[in-house]
C-alpha cells in the first residue's frame, strides 16, 4: 500500500485565488537527502492530517536573497548553540 501525499505549491494557491496558512520550506536536505526525505514526508502528512493549507515553493527557484536568509539563520543558530555551549 502507497501513500499518496496531497501537497500543493503556491502557484497551485495562487492559481486559484487562495492563499495558504503555512509555506513549508523544505530546503535542499529536505529534497535531495533520503534521510530527510522521510521527515519532509512524515511532516507533510501531519500538516494534511491536521487540516492546515499549506505550500512548497515547488518549480519556482529560490531568490538569492532567500539562500542568504536561510544562510544567516544557520549561522545564527550556530552562534547561539556556541555561546550556550560556550564552545
Amino acid at each position: 500500500m502507497t501513500d499518496k501525499l496531497s501537497i500543493r505549491t503556491m502557484a497551485d494557491y495562487a492559481a486559484a485565488g487562495e492563499t495558504p496558512e503555512v509555506l513549508f520550506w523544505v530546503g535542499c536536505m529536505g529534497s535531495f537527502d533520503d534521510r530527510a526525505k522521510k521527515v519532509t514526508k512524515a511532516f507533510a502528512k501531519l500538516l494534511n492530517n491536521a487540516g492546515v493549507k499549506f505550500a512548497v515553493l515547488g518549480q519556482e527557484k529560490a531568490a538569492p536573497a532567500t539562500r542568504r536568509v536561510e544562510q544567516e539563520m544557520n549561522s545564527c543558530s550556530r552562534c547561539k548553540r556556541c555561546r550556550i555551549l560556550r564552545c
